[in-house]
C-alpha cells in the first residue's frame, strides 16, 4: 500500500509516519471502511537498531495515525496493535547479538506502543521461535498488553530457522500468548493445511492472516495478483475449519479484506477447544507425551560421574553434547541437565549447557536446587523445556511454580515437603495434591504437571518399590496428571544395579507410569513397547 504511493525500494515505510501522516492514516481508514476490527501501526520494523533516537518519534507518529483513522471512522470497538516485527539480526551462537541485546530491542519498542495507546500487540513474520521468544517476553514483563504470535513458514510448514509449527505453537502457548498463527506462506493451499495442524494441537484462538500469493517484481515494487474474491473463499474455509482472527498480509488490500469480511461476517466462530497434550519441544521440533512411556536420560549429572566433574571443572562443554547424543542413540527422549559441581559457578554452567545443547535433536530437562540456576536455563533454552523440580514445601512452590509460568515450562512436583518423604503412598499423594493447588493457584495446566512419588533405594526398604508405584497410582487416580519418576534410585547400594534398573523399568510401565529418568543404555533392550 505504501510502495503505491511511491515509496522507494531502499527506504523504510516506517518514516512516512513522519513524512506523509496523511497518507498512513488515509490506508488506515481504507481498512476500517473495510470492515477491520483491528489496524497495525505502522510499526513492523520500528527498532532502534535502525532508527535510534528517531525511534520514539516514529512510534508516536504511527500511532497517532491509526488513532487518527480510528477515531474518524466513528466505532469505539476498533483496535490498535503495536505490530513487532523481526529485528533482521541473527542471535547467538548463530549471530553476533545477544539475548539481552535483541530483549532491550524489542522492550523499547513495547513500551513506547504501550505509552502511545496500542491495545495490544502482535508479533508476525517470526522467522525464528527463539526470537519470537525474546520479543513475547519483553512484552509481557514490561507492559500489559495482550500480544498475539505468528510465524511465517515455508512449503513443508517450517520458519526460516527450521522451527515446525508444533515447536511454534508450544513456545507461544507457553508464553502466554493470547492466540497464535500463521502469516506468510507460499500458497492459500499450504496455509489450509497448517491451519488445520494449528488447530489439532492449539489451546488458544488461531490466527490466519495470509499473503496475496506470492509476489511478481515490477521494477522495484512487488506486485500480488491474487484476486480478493479467491482469497476470500479461501480465508471462509479456514473460518469454517476453526480459525478465529482473521486477517492479511503482504499484498492484501482493503478490497481483499472487504470481499473477506462479506464471505466469513456470517459463518459462525467456532468455540476454543482447549487440547489437552502434554509438550515439551526443543528449537525444531515439539516432543507430544501419549500412549508411549518417556525415558528421560539422567547421565549429564556429576553426581558420581568423575568424568564430568572434570569436564564441567574445566569448561569443556563439548562433553555434554556427547552424553546427550550416546543417550539419544540408546532411546532417550528428554535429556536431564544438572551441572551442580561444587566450587564452580552453577549459574554460568548451566548457561553454558543450555549454548552447549543448542542444537540436541530432543528436549531438555533442567534439573537444579536454585531457582536463580532454574530460571538461567528456561529463559535462554530456545524450547519449551522440563523444570525438575518443585517440592511440595511451601518455600520451593513459591520459588519454583512462577518460574513455569513465566516461561511456559512443563514442571516436575516431588512428593517431599519440609518434613521429608512420606513412607506412605497416601502421605505422598497428599503432598502432591497440595503441589496440584498450588500449580492451578498459578495458572499452571494440569497438564504441564508431573508428579514424582520418589523411588527409595529397596537396599533400606525391600517395601520402598511397590509403596512408590502404589503412590503412582493414587496420584494419577485423584488427581489425573502424569508421573515421572527417577529410578535409579531405587538400586542405590544393590550389587547389579544394571538388572535391577531393568527390573523395575518393566515394573513402573506395567504400573502405567508416563516417565521414567534412568540411564537409557540400561533400559532400551527392554523397552522393546517404545
Amino acid at each position: 500500500m505504501i510502495q503505491s504511493l511511491g515509496l522507494p525500494a531502499k527506504e523504510h515505510p516506517e518514516l512516512y509516519n513522519i513524512s506523509d501522516p496523511d497518507a498512513i492514516t488515509g490506508i488506515h481508514s481504507q481498512y476500517l471502511g473495510a470492515g477491520a476490527d483491528v489496524v497495525t501501526a505502522n510499526t513492523l520494523g520500528a527498532y532502534d537498531f535502525t532508527f535510534g533516537d528517531e525511534l520514539e518519534g516514529i512510534v508516536r507518529a504511527a500511532f497517532a495515525n491509526a488513532k487518527t483513522a480510528v477515531l474518524k471512522c466513528g466505532s469505539k470497538d476498533k483496535l490498535t496493535a503495536l505490530d513487532m516485527g523481526p529485528t533482521g539480526r541473527l542471535i547467538e551462537p548463530y549471530g553476533d547479538f545477544t539475548f539481552d541485546e535483541i530483549y532491550e530491542t524489542y522492550k523499547k519498542t513495547a513500551v513506547l506502543g504501550e505509552s502511545c495507546g496500542a491495545d495490544l500487540a502482535i508479533i508476525e513474520t517470526m522467522g525464528d521461535i527463539y526470537e519470537m521468544k525474546i520479543a513475547a517476553l519483553a512484552v509481557k514483563e514490561n507492559t500489559g498488553l495482550p500480544f498475539l504470535c505468528s510465524v511465517s513458514v515455508n512449503v513443508n510448514g517450517r520458519t526460516m530457522m527450521g522451527n515446525d509449527l508444533t515447536a511454534f505453537l508450544a513456545a507461544a502457548e507457553g508464553l502466554g500468548a493470547a492466540a497464535l498463527g500463521i502469516n506468510c506462506v507460499a500458497s492459500l493451499e499450504d496455509c489450509k493445511r497448517f491451519v488445520k495442524v494449528l488447530l489439532g494441537y492449539a489451546s488458544l484462538p488461531v490466527l490466519v492472516q495470509p499473503n496475496a500469493g506470492l509476489p511478481e517484481m515490477a521494477g522495484s515494487r512487488a506486485v500480488y495478483k491474487m484476486e480478493p474474491g479467491e482469497f476470500a473463499e479461501a480465508m471462509a474455509q479456514m473460518r469454517r475449519d476453526g480459525a478465529q482472527l482473521l486477517g492479511g498480509c503482504c499484498g492484501t488490500t482493503p478490497g481483499h479484506i472487504s470481499a473477506m469480511v462479506g464471505m466469513c461476517e456470517n459463518i459462525p466462530a467456532k468455540p476454543t477447544v482447549k487440547n489437552n497434550f502434554t509438550i515439551a519441544s526443543n528449537s525444531r521440533k515439539a516432543f507430544i507425551f501419549g500412549d508411549k512411556p518417556v525415558t528421560v536420560g539422567e547421565r549429564i549429572n556429576p553426581a558420581n560421574n568423575r568424568a564430568l566433574t572434570e569436564a564441567i571443572k574445566s569448561g569443556d562443554f563439548d562433553y555434554l553434547e556427547e552424553l546427550a547424543a550416546e543417550q539419544i542413540d540408546d532411546g532417550a527422549d528428554i535429556i536431564d541437565v544438572n551441572v551442580f559441581v561444587p566450587g564452580t559457578d552453577e549459574k554460568e554452567n548451566m548457561e553454558s549447557a543450555v549454548e552447549a545443547l543448542i542444537n540436541c535433536p530432543v528436549p531438555l530437562q533442567f534439573d537444579s536446587a536454585s531457582p536463580e540456576v532454574l530460571e538461567a536455563a528456561v529463559r535462554r533454552y530456545n524450547g519449551k523445556a522440563v523444570i525438575n523440580s518443585v517440592n511440595g514445601s511451601a518455600e520451593s512452590m513459591a520459588e519454583i511454580l512462577p518460574l513455569a509460568k513465566r516461561y511456559g515450562a512443563l514442571v516436575v512436583g516431588m512428593t517431599l515437603d519440609e518434613g521429608g518423604i512420606p513412607e506412605k503412598a497416601e502421605g505422598r499423594l497428599e503432598i502432591a495434591e497440595r503441589i496440584a493447588r498450588a500449580a492451578a493457584e498459578y495458572g499452571i495446566d494440569m497438564k504441564e504437571l508431573f508428579i514424582d512419588p520418589i523411588c527409595l533405594p529397596m537396599a533400606n526398604d525391600p517395601e520402598a518399590w511397590d509403596e512408590t508405584v502404589r503412590a503412582a497410582g493414587l496420584i494419577k487416580e485423584k488427581l489425573g496428571v502424569k508421573v515421572m519418576i527417577g529410578l535409579s534410585n531405587v538400586s542405590f547400594g544393590l550389587a547389579d544395579r544394571e538388572t535391577a534398573n531393568k527390573k523395575y523399568f518393566k515394573e513402573a510401565l506395567a504400573a502405567g507410569i508416563d516417565a521414567v529418568i534412568c540411564n537409557p543404555a540400561y533400559t532400551n533392550l527392554c523397552n522393546s513397547n517404545r
